[in-house]
């Protein structure tokens, strides 16, 4: 078992985050008929929990569509997601809370899980950014929550982390649209370096999407981490563009004790 955590935010006490990788089996309902064996996957989420200390009570768990909808909690939603596939947070690829004790969860396998904080108000939020939630700028409108509820942009720490890197994000640009979709939004940020091409491959920088478009949001460029793990690369860590047999999902968490 290995975690990963970001550097920036465990400076702040009290503040759980990270991710971690190992043989937990099923996390995710649904994976490989695992919605007919619920029990053993809540048996494997609470393994998982236990490696941070948290109760899986205190855990909320969102029914990811890859869309740009962020979802405010508080306790009173604790364990929805977590004992059934009936009681995720619906329609929601990014949760917000600015209570304790509320452990915030996003899963990826190549998509980008992004964590944010503001210390002074203590209010965490965790984002699932896949390639749309990216070209919708969930990153932003997360950074736009953490203003409706009070946050100096300035005050916000924000941690990308491991997914897959531009060395693996090959796109094809006879069978693929995305191309077009990210060198119209490179000019929309006026940037130039979100589709790479070299060797007559294209490929895909999101986590340097993310970053611009978080900085264009007015994030501090010292308070955003990028993990340098490619979930593409290091086969420690499941890729779905890399894997045909299963591993797990990652599960990302960020809340305050």
């Amino acid at each position: 078992m290995q975690k990963v955590v970001s550097q920036k935010l465990s400076k702040h006490n009290n503040l759980i985050q990270g991710l971690a990788i190992g043989d937990f089996g099923h996390l995710k309902f649904g994976d490989d008929g695992s919605e007919n064996n619920i029990e053993k996957v809540v048996e494997n989420r609470k393994k998982y929990f236990d490696i941070f200390g948290i109760d899986l009570k205190k855990v909320v768990m969102q029914n990811q569509v890859h869309g740009t909808h962020i979802s405010l909690v508080s306790k009173k939603d604790c364990g929805k997601g977590v004992f059934s596939p009936d009681s995720y947070i619906d329609n929601s690829d990014g949760l917000v809370t600015k209570d304790k004790n509320v452990f915030l969860v996003c899963y990826t396998a190549d998509c980008l899980p992004v964590t944010f904080f503001d210390p002074k108000l203590k209010i965490c939020g965790i984002a699932h950014s896949g390639w749309k939630g990216t070209l919708g700028n969930i990153s932003g409108k997360m950074i736009g929550e953490f203003k409706k509820m009070g946050s100096n942009v300035l005050d916000i720490i924000v941690y990308i982390g491991p997914a897959i890197g531009k060395c693996c994000y090959e796109v094809s640009e006879a069978k693929d649209d995305r191309i077009k979709l990210f060198e119209n939004l490179a000019k929309e940020f006026k940037a130039d370096n979100f589709v790479v091409k070299e060797n007559d491959k294209i490929y895909l920088d999101l986590k340097r999407i993310v970053k611009t478009e978080l900085l264009d949001s007015g994030v501090k460029n010292e308070n955003i981490e990028i993990s340098k793990i490619c979930t593409s690369c290091d086969d420690k860590f499941p890729s779905y563009h890399r894997d045909k047999d299963f591993k797990s999902d990652l599960l990302s968490v960020i809340g305050m004790k």
